[in-house]
């Protein structure tokens, strides 16, 4: 659906020292669309534009922090803008806190995933070691002799001929140990120096090898008995991170209830001085408002800025209802009369 609505174009001026209760003021109007004064060539050698960056910056990552959306309603009303240089110290009071929570939430996230990787190799480890139960050796001695290298693995079946007939020419030992439906288990055992060849071949078998931990030693079973209490002792520190993600979560809601609309409506203070130009005494913001609002801004005007002035040029601005309700123009035609007005 296609909406038409006539809208003016307006300059305003107002004393510099004005600009941020100004600025408050129009933000509550709600229908000013902020225009950019900074692209306006004729304009460049006459204004001059606040550099605005670092506090943003340092705003927008409280905010990132706090997972806030800066676009979405304030809930108090009654919350009011800082002036800039109040605003600053604000957030360079606030700042320090904020990277200590960024630290230990990158820390958290980082011990939880050294431990989820850690539990997830565990278990194929331990699957691994259950494979091997019904040998009682030594598991570490036997994978580390001094002479020969031992791999274990599972097989099919029907390629353990062909993989023995395949490595005739390399001195081997195929002991199998296990069989189950249609696969073996087996070690395979080789000189050091023909460990490489070895594997070749295996490799072309589609021999699966078992990931086993370097440091394993005992019999299997005494093996996946410390597997277990390795395993034990993970999820152990996985609930207390949980419990402290939890804390972090329970501390964030708390700053978003003290700071949430704080943040929200001096974001949207800074990214409308940002855009509006000034000399030593006077400020120059511009943008777009509906005609049927004229009358209430040219009211709002002259109640808050005893030398305010403005122009407007009727416009007409086609928009598109998205399918959530939301507006987007799509074309924009100014006429070239325009009215002057002052309030």
């Amino acid at each position: 659906m296609f909406i038409t609505e006539k809208m003016r174009k307006v300059n305003l001026f107002f004393p510099s020292e004005d600009m941020t209760r100004f600025w408050n003021k129009l933000g509550r109007f709600g229908g000013l669309q902020p225009g950019e004064l900074r692209r306006v060539e004729k304009l460049q050698s006459y204004l001059s534009f606040l550099d605005l960056g670092e506090l943003s910056g340092k705003l927008r990552e409280i905010s990132s922090t706090l997972d806030i959306d800066l676009a979405s309603p304030i809930n108090d009303t009654e919350t009011v803008p800082l002036e800039l240089l109040d605003l600053k110290a604000r957030l360079d009071e606030l700042s320090p806190a904020f990277a200590d929570m960024r630290g230990k939430m990158r820390e958290l996230r980082e011990n939880q995933r050294n431990a989820e990787r850690a539990l997830d190799k565990l278990v194929t480890y331990q699957a691994h070691l259950e494979l091997l139960a019904p040998l009682r050796v030594d598991i570490g001695a036997l994978l580390h002799l001094e002479r020969f290298s031992v791999m274990a693995g599972t097989l099919s079946k029907e390629k353990l001929d062909p993989l023995n007939r395949s490595l005739q020419s390399i001195p081997h030992a195929l002991l199998p140990y296990r069989t189950e439906r249609g696969w073996v288990q087996l070690l395979v055992i080789c000189l050091n120096k023909d460990r490489a060849k070895t594997e070749k071949v295996l490799e072309s078998a589609l021999f699966q090898h078992l990931d086993l931990p370097e440091d394993l030693h005992g019999s299997p079973h005494e093996a996946l008995k410390g597997m277990e209490e390795q395993r034990l002792e993970l999820n152990r520190q996985l609930v207390e991170f949980e419990h402290k993600g939890q804390e972090i979560e329970a501390w964030k809601e708390e700053k978003r209830t003290e700071l949430g609309d704080f943040l929200k409506i001096n974001a949207s203070l800074l990214g409308a001085r940002e855009g509006t130009g000034q000399t030593h005494a006077v400020s120059v913001a511009s943008g777009w408002i509906p005609q049927r609002q004229v009358e209430e801004l040219a009211t709002l005007v002259k109640g808050e800025s005893r030398r305010g002035s403005w122009k407007a040029k009727r416009c007409r601005i086609r928009t598109t209802r998205m399918n959530m309700g939301s507006l987007c123009r799509a074309s924009c035609e100014i006429p070239r009369s325009s009215v002057h007005l002052r309030a």
